[in-house]
């Protein structure tokens, strides 16, 4: 009796990985394929969260942004509908429904996707670095090649500043 051959589990793995991405991360916009059928946590068993308090005034010491106009500021923007659906829909397979990378097809890549939840990184990324990630790709940007562009956005640019927003409200 012979089992399969050691090559071939990581090239099904391999391709089994990349056909969940190009399922998860493919285009929302008038397709009537199902949702996930992944975990998903429940609205309703969350805790009502506080009131936000204002953030202190953060100090970069390598790093200076670029200068933030009114349609880019996180802290004055609603945050879409539109926005939380494609986040639902292409970055939670990932980066999972509260930005800690812990999507259900994070278990497969190397690297792992970001931690949106991380302090540090919130500070230093700026939301044109955010930008051109979410609009071009991982790779456009120095990043994992695995992070796939959605250009169909570049029409949209409050459902890219919403998704900001969105990653934005992750660190508290």
């Amino acid at each position: 009796m012979t089992f399969a051959r050691p090559r071939l589990v990581p090239t099904l793995l391999l391709a089994l990985v990349v056909a969940l991405l190009g399922t998860a991360c493919g285009s929302d916009s008038g397709s009537s394929r199902p949702k996930s059928s992944g975990r998903q946590q429940s609205t309703s068993a969350r805790k009502p969260r506080a009131a936000r308090k204002p953030k202190p005034p953060v100090q970069q010491t390598t790093k200076t942004p670029p200068p933030v106009s009114p349609t880019t500021t996180t802290a004055a923007v609603a945050i879409p509908a539109e926005a939380r659906t494609v986040y639902q829909n292409r970055c939670t397979p990932c980066h999972g429904p509260t930005g800690q990378g812990d999507g259900a097809a994070a278990v497969a890549l190397d690297p792992k996707p970001r931690n949106y939840a991380d302090r540090a990184w919130q500070a230093e990324v700026t939301d044109e670095e955010l930008r051109k990630v979410i609009l071009a790709g991982g790779q456009a940007a120095g990043l994992s090649a695995l992070m796939p562009a959605s250009p169909d956005l570049e029409s949209k640019p409050e459902v890219v500043d919403g998704i900001i927003a969105l990653i934005r409200t992750f660190d508290d």
